[in-house]
């Protein structure tokens, strides 16, 4: 979807043609692990991706920031303030992440160092990104833990002092400190229980409507997609087969493997999405055309040749599947 040119709001990201394979070290088999995304993301707006395992998700936020593995060949744009993110060399990149986009991960415990207090991050990222003195620099920093709900008397605690719902919120409020235009939600509740979970959700939801930040949400479980998502993209193979409003997608799904999904039980918390009768494709050698066709309950033969053109229902909803050309 062209955002810009359908609502005339340029979007705070934009996504073109996007193509990542990754080239493993030793290894002549390539993984194509993502091909041709295209995606806008506009400000104040959750944008879901979801998919099984393999489907490219994750590899999609990851290249946002330039953290994929070294041996990794991208091709396509992705824009910010009409720089093309991956040309930046690494010290310009470096300058954006935590400031202009940042990254929440499913793991606290394995991105927060144990031996450094609350505050000790915090400074640390400020000084980093900041010419801020040590009071400014508490004082927002205090201010990003009020808004996720932890108060100032745990500012010199360590993590392991903390709830894993608490851990988590720490790892917002410092995602947010620097007030970013972006952030990247990388399977962020999954390891929470169910109401922490739905805080987590909140808290994020408030996010956007409070800094208006834009928010990539990385996740398998439709109960997340559900709850907190403006706009959805299935991504199937590396390649996006649907998008749309969240109310399309969840109402009005018309690509199979977006059916298979939504006529699961919504909410189910595994690993895989495992309902989808069949596996996932083989990304070193993809099948030919669309690549659901080898467990498509509606597969044609014009599906095992071809990757189908788009099919738009308005402005917002459209999929990539045979059964809609006219």
């Amino acid at each position: 979807m062209n955002t810009e040119q359908e609502t005339g709001e340029k979007p705070n990201i934009s996504i073109k043609n996007l193509d990542i394979t990754y080239n493993y070290e030793n290894d002549s088999e390539e993984v194509k692990a993502a091909r041709d995304i295209n995606l806008d993301i506009k400000n104040g707006e959750i944008v879901s991706l979801v998919g099984e395992s393999g489907s490219g998700k994750s590899t999609i936020g990851s290249s946002i920031l330039n953290l994929l593995p070294k041996d990794t060949l991208t091709r396509g744009k992705i824009q910010l303030d009409g720089k093309n993110l991956l040309e930046l060399p690494e010290n310009d990149i470096r300058e954006i992440r935590g400031k202009d986009i940042s990254k929440i991960f499913q793991d606290p415990m394995g991105r927060l160092n144990p031996l450094m207090t609350v505050e000790q991050h915090f400074i640390e990222l400020l000084n980093e990104h900041t010419d801020f003195g040590k009071e400014k620099a508490i004082e927002k920093s205090i201010d990003a833990l009020n808004d996720v709900g932890i108060p100032p008397n745990r500012f010199e605690d360590y993590p392991h002092e903390f709830s894993g719902g608490m851990r988590q919120r720490i790892m917002i409020a410092l995602a947010l400190v620097l007030n970013p235009r972006i952030l990247i939600a990388d399977e962020a509740t999954t390891s929470l229980d169910v109401v922490v979970q739905s805080q987590i959700l909140n808290l994020l939801r408030d996010v956007t409507e409070k800094y208006n930040t834009s928010i990539l949400n990385i996740t398998h479980n439709l109960g997340v997609v559900a709850e907190i998502s403006d706009r959805v993209v299935v991504l199937y193979g590396g390649k996006v087969v649907e998008k749309g409003s969240a109310e399309e997608i969840f109402h009005k799904p018309k690509h199979p493997y977006t059916k298979g999904l939504i006529n699961s039980v919504i909410g189910l918390d595994t690993e895989e999405l495992e309902w989808v009768e069949g596996t996932p494709p083989d990304l070193v050698n993809p099948p030919s055309g669309c690549p659901f066709h080898p467990r498509c309950p509606q597969v044609m033969e014009k599906c095992k040749k071809q990757f189908p053109e788009q099919t738009g229902f308005n402005d917002s909803h459209k999929t990539w599947c045979h059964l809609y050309e006219s």
